[in-house]
């Protein structure tokens, strides 16, 4: 697989949505716009063109008020690559924030309403040498006004329009952050050339650890346009610290399968303060008969989380609350995670200055709190 980014500047436009008449990007002409940056919000375009000031000062985290009811066009065109036969193309959204329809050159190809996972279309057949992309993003207030409210349900009284939406919910105000609903192409979005024989999907989980022995699955599933798959076989290598495993695993009669390891010596992923961090590289190859078809390289931990819980009964059997990793207990020392920023497209570089915190208080555990975005794997990463 191969990916084209198209992060960097694109052309935005705004209006308030009660009085816009545009209903198509065939709309767009002659309608002023401003650079934008993806990844990026808005709120931050508005500012590089002067026509905001920094909400983090004063009041001005008042004034983006106006805005809540403001709908957002986004513009920008590319080049299309150049297909082998066989070949499709994806386009790719890791984050639009976030009630979006989506067009390209002219033709509606999707809608959105979520902005907290990716979104991917397949555009083969409308992408040409040269493209235009047009997303336009719904105020998200206005459309949660549209919503009726069921009795049972509750919330503060200045972010009620989070209950019906799949937006970060601190977003509409919260103790801990201000109110800035926001709106963007808040992660990057590139194109995937996918090839007609692939790895689709792949995932590990440890069964069993403990002392030095460790035994976990893979999952997988590939694609192909081949009929027969006699002749197909994944082969996996994995390292860690000089430890190392390969085993070949068999394709009989569906392009998904699974197979498990069974590792002596191995060295296992320990929480702070219990041993290493030990990650092993593992790679799985695609072959067909001779042919390498497809690879794919993770980075794993081989780790059994375990939750004991008892009921409290008496006094001298109040019960227990515990965690064990590869069967020891572990004494949790931890913090609530919340957002690290009321605009979150500058998240990510943020992520190692606030987790070396964590690391400086000795903590070994992170609490990611439900009104958030999911983070990203920069995060995961760090704390792996």
């Amino acid at each position: 697989m191969k990916r084209i980014s198209l992060d960097g500047e694109w052309q935005l436009s705004y209006l308030p949505q009660n009085t816009s008449r545009l209903k198509h990007p065939d709309d767009l002409k002659g309608i002023e716009t401003i650079s934008a940056l993806v990844p990026g919000n808005v709120e931050l375009d508005l500012m590089r063109a002067g026509i905001i000031a920094d909400p983090f000062y004063g009041d001005n985290v008042t004034k983006l008020r106006e805005f809540e009811s403001f709908e957002w066009w986004y513009e920008r065109s590319f080049e299309g690559p150049k297909l082998e036969p066989g070949q499709t193309v994806e386009l790719v959204f890791h984050g639009l924030d976030c009630l979006a329809t989506i067009w390209l050159n002219g033709q509606l190809i999707g809608q959105t309403n979520n902005m907290l996972i990716e979104h991917r279309f397949d555009i083969t057949e409308l992408c040409s040498a040269s493209n235009d992309l047009v997303i336009r993003l719904q105020s998200v207030v206005l459309e949660a006004r549209q919503r009726r409210v069921d009795p049972c349900e509750s919330s503060l009284s200045y972010n009620w329009e989070g209950m019906g939406i799949r937006k970060a919910p601190h977003m509409y105000g919260w103790d801990i952050a201000p109110r800035i609903v926001s709106a963007g192409i808040w992660r990057s979005v590139e194109l995937e050339i996918h090839n007609p024989t692939e790895i689709w999907d792949l995932y590990y989980y440890t069964r069993y650890a403990y002392g030095s022995t460790a035994g976990f699955f893979a999952k997988w599933q590939f694609k192909t346009d081949q009929p027969d798959l006699d002749g197909f076989f994944l082969r996996f290598r994995g390292s860690c610290q000089g430890h190392c495993f390969e085993k070949d695993a068999p394709v009989y009669f569906a392009t998904a399968g699974s197979c498990d390891f069974h590792l002596e010596d191995a060295k296992l992923w320990w929480p702070r303060g219990y041993g290493e961090a030990n990650l092993y590289e593992v790679t799985c190859e695609l072959w067909y008969k001779d042919q390498l078809m497809d690879t794919r390289t993770d980075t794993i931990g081989l780790r059994k989380i375990e939750l004991v819980r008892t009921d409290t009964t008496t006094d001298e059997n109040p019960g227990e609350f515990l965690i064990k990793c590869n069967g020891v207990p572990i004494f949790c020392k931890g913090s609530n995670h919340v957002p690290l920023d009321a605009i979150h497209s500058r998240d990510s570089k943020r992520y190692e200055t606030v987790l070396e915190l964590y690391k400086d208080l000795g903590c070994n555990i992170v609490r990611c709190w439900g009104g958030n975005v999911y983070e990203d794997h920069g995060f995961f990463g760090f704390c792996d």
